[in-house]
């Protein structure tokens, strides 16, 4: 149940001021992090602000780094020495864009593409097998082979 007061939802931060004491109202401290324990996504922690749900790093690189929160080309993105997704200690926190958050993602390990073992048709990527693209993709070599050979017994 929502309960509207002076024509807000009771509850949701509206200004810097109100979201800094919210944010600091569940903060939990581990290691130097700053966790958010509310609303995880994809091990993201999410919370209200005005109108809208935003990441809490992207808050908080919004109330302590400068990040305007209507550009959405730039992003509240972790440094590398922070592994807590829900962690919003600005210290741990930079102003980048989605090529800097890919560039960060492969660099640690975490690409969806890095940590395929096998090819979607279940060849194993090895060496021997795997052949990469000028644009550092990989690609089965056995799927390849096998895709030449239908194609040139249809021709």
């Amino acid at each position: 149940m929502r309960i509207f007061i002076g024509g807000r939802v009771k509850g949701i931060p509206q200004n810097e001021e109100e979201l800094k004491h919210y944010l600091h109202h569940f903060k939990i401290i581990k290691n130097d992090c700053w966790l958010h324990p509310k609303k995880i996504r994809r091990g993201y922690a999410m919370t209200r602000y005005k109108d809208g749900i935003f990441n809490v790093s992207r808050l908080s690189a919004y109330l302590y780094l400068g990040l305007d929160l209507e550009d959405k080309k730039l992003h509240g993105l972790h440094k590398a020495e922070c592994p807590n997704k829900n962690c919003w200690n600005p210290d741990h926190i930079y102003i980048g864009t989605h090529k800097d958050n890919m560039r960060d993602v492969v660099e640690e390990g975490y690409h969806h593409q890095q940590i395929k073992t096998h090819c979607d048709s279940g060849h194993k990527f090895t060496d021997s097998n795997t052949y990469i693209r000028p644009n550092g993709n990989r690609t089965c070599r056995e799927c390849n082979r096998l895709i030449t050979a239908k194609r040139r017994n249809k021709v």
